[in-house]
């Protein structure tokens, strides 16, 4: 049987059939035969053994043809001949039973032009040749099941018949072998997955327990070098500056440094989504990380001696799992402000100064120092709503919270904890700093208009002493003192010792 030309003609004689090889589904089938063909020589020889002896053949071979080369999958040669793994295409026989999907059977290639030259012909002297197309359980071709003899020979109806069972066995133990490995390799990619969901599950618990964020973005990086067997990981932050601030980093050996990812990382901020780099033992990956569309910083991955494959598609899901977390925090500083803020004035509620209060006790304890709790009250401030109105009443709450604020040192606390009261916490102050700094509180409200309006106010003063036993008494302290100034007249700070 001759050969046939079955290419789409390209106007230009002889060559390679290289139209038909070039099916996309083809090709993508032939790859997955070709990853397994090394697993599956042993198998697949049996069918070549077995087509030399029933054939009485010199040899068998079973190949896959791709768009550039043929690979040899499994060999039967005469003896002392070194078999050959791959050829390329236009050098192979099988490419026109790949190309046609049919039989072909050559009594003496040495006959037809299109074969005497190639190099089975003139370097092993073969003369005979027969081959019928291999498939993959979807039907693609993959290459050929072929017998060549160093004589020129007919080829019968029987010899094509067992040929072609042959061919449909191999056939068979390959597509089986392709099969095991995807499901294979989908079982890896499942192990995988459920690890990458555990590593995010971590992650997003710390969000969720309210963890610091630096301390969240560390585990991210541990993770995400345990998860992909990385070098290190880096999450950096581009400041306003322009600078690269590392915000976390993990790494096998101590923390990994970004010099071999210097112009990867240009390329990000320069505008790719993504970009792999460096050179032979310092590949890196590099994504961005979005916020609002802008670039807030980038993750960075260093793989060693290996260029990264997969790593690009985990980074992007760790980009957006840290911009994420970076929103979540920043959520939960804006709760937290909101929870802690009093709205009417837009200072800290009674919940931030209990809170600040045990902080700051605790710290004066701890080293010794003292410190003062006062309690501001507005005189007769219930006659004001009850003439003028509430919104007159806010209004001057307002306008003292800003008078008042005015007057503390940056690390003392003016909060608001009830109606028309507010609280001022000074550290590091005793009984005489306290008595000048509430009695100059005292005075900038006194005499003067708030809301347009004559007030004034008493403050009474606490200060620790020996025998504090906490905040609550701290704070019973501070009432007593102010429930003096009331008893006194009004407009006036009284400053006790909580002994």
């Amino acid at each position: 049987m001759p050969m046939t030309d079955v290419r789409r003609r390209s106007g230009r004689p002889g060559g390679p059939l290289l139209d038909p090889l070039l099916d996309p589904l083809r090709l993508t089938a032939v790859a997955r035969a070709s990853s397994v063909v090394e697993d599956t020589r042993t198998g697949l020889s049996r069918f070549t053994a077995m087509a030399v002896r029933e054939l009485g053949v010199d040899g068998a071979f079973l190949t896959l043809v791709s768009d550039r080369d043929e690979l040899v999958g499994a060999v039967q040669t005469p003896s002392g001949a070194q078999p050959i793994e791959r050829l390329p295409v236009e050098q192979s026989l099988c490419q026109y039973v790949a190309a046609s999907g049919e039989p072909l059977l050559m009594s003496d290639l040495a006959l037809d032009p299109r074969s005497s030259g190639l190099w089975s012909v003139r370097e092993r002297g073969l003369r005979a040749y027969a081959g019928v197309p291999i498939r993959d359980a979807a039907g693609s071709v993959l290459g050929g099941f072929c017998v060549a003899h160093t004589a020129p020979r007919p080829w019968d109806r029987h010899d094509r018949l067992l040929l072609t069972d042959l061919a449909a066995a191999a056939s068979t133990e390959l597509s089986l072998r392709v099969t095991l490995a995807e499901v294979g390799r989908l079982e890896v990619n499942a192990r995988r997955r459920a690890e990458q969901e555990r590593a995010l599950h971590r992650v997003a618990a710390a969000v969720a327990r309210g963890e610091d964020t630096s301390e969240v973005l560390a585990l991210a990086t541990r993770e995400l070098v345990e998860l992909l067997d990385l070098a290190g990981a880096l999450i950096l932050r581009f400041d306003g500056s322009g600078r690269v601030v590392v915000i976390a980093r993990a790494g096998e050996d101590g923390e990994p440094s970004l010099d071999g990812c210097l112009e990867t990382l240009a390329r990000v901020r320069g505008g790719l989504p993504s970009a792999v780099g460096g050179r032979e033992g310092e590949f890196c990956a590099v994504v961005p990380v979005l916020r609002e569309d802008t670039m807030w910083g980038a993750v960075v991955v260093l793989t060693g001696a290996a260029e990264p494959q997969d790593a690009l598609s985990h980074l992007q899901e760790l980009a957006h799992c840290v911009a994420l977390v970076i929103d979540s925090a920043e959520a939960r500083l804006r709760l937290a402000h909101l929870a802690e803020t009093d709205p009417l004035t837009g200072i800290p509620n009674r919940r931030a100064f209990t809170r600040r209060l045990q902080e700051e006790l605790a710290r004066a304890m701890r080293h010794g120092h003292p410190f003062t709790l006062a309690i501001v009250d507005v005189d007769e401030f219930k006659p004001v709503n009850d003439q003028w109105g509430h919104e007159r009443g806010d209004r001057l709450l307002q306008e003292l919270a800003s008078r008042l604020q005015v007057l503390l040192r940056s690390g003392d606390l003016l909060c608001r904890i009830g109606g028309d009261e507010f609280a001022v916490l000074l550290p590091e102050t005793g009984e005489r700093a306290a008595t000048e700094t509430l009695d100059r509180l005292r005075q900038a409200v006194s005499g003067t208009t708030l809301a347009g309006l004559a007030v004034t106010v008493t403050i009474g003063g606490a200060v620790t002493g020996d025998g504090t036993t906490g905040g609550s008494g701290l704070l019973r302290a501070a009432d007593r003192a102010l429930y003096e100034g009331k008893r006194r007249g009004r407009d006036v700070a009284v400053v006790v010792r909580d002994d």
